[in-house]
């Protein structure tokens, strides 16, 4: 008999070993095994066991350490992953099990406290949701299915007894779902929810998109279901998760919160899966190969396992939304445009100063909201309007909060004598100029240099600065406000966030387990200027004004989901500053006619939905195509292209299937490598995994790209964003 053998701590795809007689019966998939490699003893996880190898000589499994390590339905979705993702085995237990569990000794666990559901703290005080009786069901049922918490319009009281579908009443709950931890009825929705899977002794994972949302979710989670909550991030230190990671797979149903990564939690009896804000972009893994996005994830290892996924979100993606349309999810409530205006661009009336005027559903938000017209001031920085509402917040006392995702002083300098521009020596693109430090910086490769105040071509001393950063900003504000209380968050700072949560301390028997929180003290500066680094840990119950310096900043990226990023974008923050009446956003724009932009101030999703789906089935992009995006990286661009084309060739040979490219790119981690890029377009029911082979795609023979004497480095994402 032969294993199939995963190594952790490599690249490298399975290696098949022979299992010695005496070791058959207790070997099985998913069982933690020592084995030798290199003429060094690693260890390794059982993926399969076979009865015949193709390899002429195999060496011997050595030791088998536990039988059943890797649960079957996550081993399960671990094999679907690395089929569909394209990568190896190596690359995919590095992200998906913690580093070193596999020599941890477990301690004998103290006598478990079960849930006193009777003596439980009192519910919110909140009307029942026919949706959420409707989880419960499915979760009793104990079959798979997919939800869309998703409430498009707040709902007239008069006409919602006439309704039959399926509604949330959100009217108590400020029309939020896959709302931040600090709205109550939402985390309430969640906790009904779960409460009935820990009931049922059924596990649930909830999901959020970054790291720091986690403090606030488990203070409001932790009074409730303290006794089964465990947080598992990459923010914790590396023995704080070997302990969370064993405790997690020791119980037999237990609740994990956490980012991404909590989706490959080693749980039991899986019967409940939460996406909160199913349509961020954190969900998905960018920086290594193994390329997965968790809520995609989330969905397919509720079918291995029969259990119930909830996809939360105000503003869903366009791919989850029309799954939920073409009746793949159900959505709860049932979509409808109920309560929308067919607002249309001949609606937007310009005034006679900067402000655009835009009918809304909600009259209140018509005096909270304003979009000003950039091209309509001389002031590029911060319109008159603008710098009135900062002048008058500031003397009330309240805090401000300044928003552009533009880090630096100046984005381009240019000579005006010569029109010298200074470039990055690695990568060819302009420098940042920083005015803290006075350096030039390569956002792309960090690359630092120090400022000249001469040019080095001609010697001139007169240079235009074009664009603009948050250190301009800050620049900006000390001019109309003599000693301001600012600060400024963003990658380039010192104080930068950093997980703001204590771990859970679990401590044994009885004794109360505490959960401690830090307040970050930038947060909490009469003026913020923040990157989007900072937007998500705010208090917006205490912010009198919300400036928006640029809606434009990702409109125009060359990217097919700008439109819908700057909609999700705008919409969360103006959705988010409604928990105070009092608070103005002001967005500056130069196309404040854009669907995405005054859809965002309207508050209509339905309809920047449709017009949105529609260029997207003209175009012939995701949800009615598959992409998948290769970057091939190496150091000689002549080696790297001709690989590219050859790849790209035998692509375009697979019937169904356009490939775009081979094009000369610019790879993000890898500024000093030639970069390639391929762009492949399936149908939406097929996808490249089906269609082709990671062994048959890296045929070295065929292509020689993927030999390891190449030199050249395959990076292959599917479903990229």
């Amino acid at each position: 008999m032969y294993a199939e053998i995963a190594i952790p701590k490599t690249n490298l795809d399975t290696l098949t070993y022979s299992i010695p007689d005496s070791l058959i019966s207790l070997i099985k998939p998913g069982s933690l095994v020592r084995v030798e490699l290199k003429k060094k003893e690693c260890f390794g996880i059982v993926i399969e066991k076979t009865g015949t190898t193709s390899t002429t000589y195999t060496k011997e499994i050595l030791q088998v350490l536990e039988t059943e390590f890797c649960p079957a339905d996550l081993l399960s979705l671990l094999t679907w992953a690395k089929k569909y993702y394209f990568t190896s085995w190596g690359q995919i237990l590095n992200l998906t099990i913690p580093q070193s569990v596999y020599s941890y000794k477990q301690k004998t666990s103290a006598r478990e406290k079960a849930i006193n559901y009777n003596a439980k703290p009192p519910t919110y005080d909140l009307p029942e949701f026919p949706a959420v009786r409707k989880i419960i069901y499915g979760i009793k049922d104990n079959r798979y299915k997919t939800f869309l918490l998703f409430n498009p319009a707040p709902i007239d009281k008069a006409n919602e007894e006439n309704q039959k579908s399926e509604r949330i009443s959100f009217s108590q709950a400020n029309n939020r779902c896959g709302a931040s931890p600090d709205n109550k009825e939402s985390i309430e929705i969640y906790l009904r929810i779960i409460e009935e899977a820990l009931r049922l002794k059924k596990s649930a994972i909830i999901l959020v998109p970054e790291i720091i949302l986690t403090p606030k979710f488990i203070t409001r989670f932790h009074e409730r279901l303290g006794d089964y909550l465990f947080s598992l991030h990459s923010g914790l230190k590396l023995s704080e998760r070997k302990r969370i990671w064993h405790e997690i797979r020791a119980k037999e149903y237990s609740l994990v919160l956490g980012a991404r990564s909590a989706i490959f939690a080693p749980v039991k009896n899986l019967g409940l899966i939460i996406v909160d804000s199913e349509h961020d972009l954190s969900y998905k893994e960018q920086e290594r190969h193994f390329h997965y996005n968790a809520r995609d994830i989330a969905v397919v290892r509720s079918q291995l396992s029969q259990a119930v996924t909830v996809l939360a979100s105000r503003t869903p993606s366009c791919e989850s939304f029309h799954n939920a349309k073409i009746g793949k999810y159900e959505s709860l409530p049932s979509i409808s445009q109920n309560g929308y205006n067919d607002i249309r661009t001949k609606d937007i009336k310009e005034g006679r100063d900067e402000l655009v005027t835009i009918p809304k559903q909600d009259k209140k938000l018509k005096d909270r909201v304003l979009l000003i017209d950039m091209r309509r001031c001389k002031d590029k920085i911060l319109s008159p309007k603008l710098k009135f509402e900062i002048q008058d917040a500031h003397h009330k006392n309240k805090q401000i909060v300044l928003f552009l995702n533009r880090r630096g002083f100046a984005r381009v300098i240019t000579c005006t004598d010569c029109g010298h521009i200074p470039l990055c020596p690695n990568c060819g693109i302009p420098l940042v100029l920083h005015s803290e430090g006075n350096t030039f910086t390569c956002n792309l490769c960090k690359h630092k240099q120090p400022t000249f105040d001469f040019c080095p071509e001609c010697k001139g001393n007169d240079f235009t600065y074009q664009g603009i950063g948050t250190q301009k900003v800050a620049s900006e504000i000390k001019q109309i406000i003599r000693n301001p209380d600012i600060s400024r968050l963003d990658s380039d700072t010192k104080q930068i966030l950093k997980p703001l949560i204590e771990p859970i301390k679990r401590i044994k028997d009885n004794e109360e387990k505490s959960v401690s929180i830090r307040v970050n003290p930038w947060l909490q500066k009469k003026i913020l200027i923040t990157t989007r680094l900072g937007i998500r840990d705010l208090d917006y119950s205490q912010i009198g004004l919300f400036g928006i310096l640029s809606a434009d900043t990702t409109l125009f990226m060359p990217d097919f989901r700008a439109q819908e990023k700057t909609f999700q974008e705008l919409s969360k923050i103006i959705q988010e500053s409604s928990v105070n009446k009092d608070c103005k956003v002001i967005i500056q724009t130069y196309r404040p006619d854009n669907y995405a932009i005054y859809l965002a101030v309207q508050e209509n999703y339905i309809k920047f939905y449709e017009q949105e789906i529609n260029l997207r089935k003209k175009l012939s992009y995701p949800p009615f195509t598959r992409l998948a995006s290769i970057n091939f990286s190496s150091s000689n661009l002549v080696n790297v292209r001709k690989n590219a084309e050859q790849v790209a060739k035998r692509l375009s040979e697979i019937k169904n299937v356009s490939v775009l490219g081979p094009s000369l790119t610019q790879h993000p981690r890898k500024p000093k490598m030639q970069t390639y890029q391929l762009l492949v377009k399936m149908k939406p029911n097929q996808s490249l995994s089906n269609l082709i082979s990671r062994k048959e795609l890296m045929d070295e023979k065929a292509c020689p790209a993927f030999a390891s004497k190449g030199g050249v480095d395959i990076d292959i994402n599917i479903d990229p964003i």
